[in-house]
């Protein structure tokens, strides 16, 4: 994973670019745990359940396209998401993975830049598929 992320970050959902915009974005993954425990057992046993996992993005808000970002991050559109923490040149790390908005909201403050988050779900059988820009 990048040890920074440059100008050069791309993030894409579905076709529209959010590159421009962004101002931060990471993603989470987690299991879940299923008990295995038997009843007279002092500690827990523990079992591996499902995956799952999302993406978060903090956008600054553009004057002049704040209704094509909202409308492409509505909540419950899905699509490919597709990050590059470094760019697009060959040989950055690049992730490709199917998701759902599960939420969107907007802070509005005085005499300051208008910033929106996102929460893109992953929403898929597979999981994202990290790799490198050829």
């Amino acid at each position: 994973m990048a040890g920074y992320t440059s100008r050069a970050g791309y993030v894409q959902f579905v076709s529209t670019s959010l590159e421009a915009y962004h101002r931060t974005f990471g993603n989470t993954e987690t299991i879940e745990e299923i008990d295995d425990s038997a009843g007279s057992q002092a500690w827990k046993t523990l079992l591996n359940g499902d995956k799952s996992g999302e993406f978060t993005l903090e956008i600054v808000v553009p004057a002049d396209n704040g209704g094509t970002i909202r409308g492409v991050t509505d909540v419950g559109s899905d699509g490919t998401l597709t990050v590059g923490p470094e760019g697009t040149a060959s040989g950055k790390e690049k992730c490709v993975v199917y998701c759902k908005v599960v939420n969107q909201g907007t802070s509005f403050s005085r005499s300051d830049v208008t910033t929106m988050s996102v929460t893109f779900r992953y929403n898929a059988t597979a999981g994202p598929s990290w790799g490198v820009w050829p």
